[in-house]
């Protein structure tokens, strides 16, 4: 369950640009996650290996982002394309860390109407 919430939590908070949302919900199990150490340099970096991971990396092929002045930094591996209900949506292994706190799951993404990334459940 822990696991659960925080890879929907991560997402919504990095991925999706939905911050104000999400802190609305009770994220008290965030505060062991990498995520709840990263500052906006960081999301920043982030952001951007998951948008060229999703956009263009073909199956497999791993995108890194990493801010040495943190310590923290980041994996994206697309794992799979497909399409549900018309959409192109994509798998992927995503793992963050900062120092020596860890995170790490494979999550399913489809595009939605404006050509975002949106966290599938």
């Amino acid at each position: 369950m822990r696991h659960r919430r925080l890879r929907t939590a991560l997402l919504v908070l990095a991925l999706a640009g939905q911050a104000g949302a999400a802190f609305a919900l009770n994220m008290n199990f965030l505060r062991t996650s990498p995520v709840s150490r990263f500052n906006s340099k960081d999301l920043a970096l982030m952001q951007v290996a998951f948008t060229q991971a999703m956009d263009s990396s073909a199956d497999g092929v791993a995108v890194d982002w990493a801010n040495e002045r943190t310590r923290s930094g980041g994996t994206v591996t697309p794992q799979q394309s497909f399409e549900r209900d018309g959409r192109k949506c994509r798998s992927a292994s995503i793992s963050t860390w900062h120092r020596n706190v860890r995170a790490e799951g494979v999550y399913s993404f489809c595009r939605d109407a404006q050509g975002e990334w949106r966290l599938q459940p």
